[in-house]
């Protein structure tokens, strides 16, 4: 669902200085509506409990956000993101020293 992220936003711009398409970025819009729809109900990707679904979910929306893409747009990511940044164990050294990281990469 996200993975498509890394494939047509992130590594055209980091790997060929190419600017952002609005066209894949409307792409990413569509990836995160339906991850808001998903999530209606539910505490985690695969129901109650956190699984290794999570973990890749959370990896490309906490990228996203650091990149500036506007998680707080949908409300039901947004609290996933908040609930995982508080359950993930590690999550700050881990999961976001790695996008903080990436966010350098990109403002090259």
């Amino acid at each position: 669902m996200l993975k498509s992220f890394s494939k047509r936003r992130k590594y055209p711009i980091i790997f060929q200085k190419a600017q952002g398409d609005p066209e894949k970025l409307k792409k990413l819009e569509e990836a995160f509506e339906f991850l808001e729809k998903f999530l209606t109900g539910s505490a985690w990707v695969a129901g109650d409990k956190i699984t290794i679904a999570d973990y890749a979910v959370i990896a490309s929306v906490s990228t996203a956000e650091v990149v500036g893409f506007h998680v707080n747009t949908y409300p039901n990511v947004a609290k996933y993101l908040a609930k995982a940044r508080k359950e993930f164990a590690g999550y700050e050294d881990i999961n976001y020293a790695g996008c903080l990281e990436f966010k350098k990469l990109m403002e090259k």
